[in-house]
């Protein structure tokens, strides 16, 4: 595969790994393996890793505006925008400005867009399953607990300190 070319895949690790080493190796590998499943799958020509936080709250919820989009997302405003502009440029979304709040635009998906929906649900389905593999789903579900306090430890630790009066 072309990803695999450009990115090595990083090498097993051991439960004795600082969690940092840990995390890193995941993510490699989980870009690596999204990659691939999105060229299986036909989806590489139109959907990059990155995209996918997005297409999937307007799958979920069509017609968003962009600060929508930040909330269900918790991504920064500005990889919203980046990422819009991305999939714009690949004719899955359409921009236009919110008939009520002229200052706000919505987001929506194209019919092309929804005509990928069943592929891309079916590389989520595939990326959950070989994700969870080995896990139980109280034990998966426990990961998905303790993933979400390292990502509100670093939110905590990054976050900007509030400005002395």
């Amino acid at each position: 595969m072309r990803y695999k070319e450009r990115h090595l895949i990083a090498t097993p690790a051991k439960a004795s790994d600082d969690l940092w080493v840990l995390i890193g190796r995941v993510y490699l590998n989980y870009i690596v393996f999204l990659q691939e499943q999105l060229e299986a799958d036909g989806l590489a020509e139109h959907i990059r890793p990155g995209m996918g936080h997005l297409l999937f709250a307007l799958f979920t919820e069509d017609n968003l505006t962009l600060r929508d989009l930040t909330a269900r997302t918790g991504l920064a405003p500005s990889s919203v925008t980046e990422t819009v502009q991305g999939l714009e440029r690949e004719g899955l979304i359409s921009r236009v400005r919110d008939a009520v709040d002229k200052r706000a635009v919505r987001i929506s998906l194209t019919r092309k867009a929804r005509s990928l929906e069943p592929r891309c649900q079916a590389v989520a389905a595939q990326m959950r399953e070989v994700l969870e593999h080995g896990f139980t789903p109280v034990a998966a579900r426990r990961l998905r607990g303790d993933l979400s306090r390292v990502i509100h430890n670093l939110h905590e630790h990054l976050k900007p300190a509030d400005p002395e009066p």
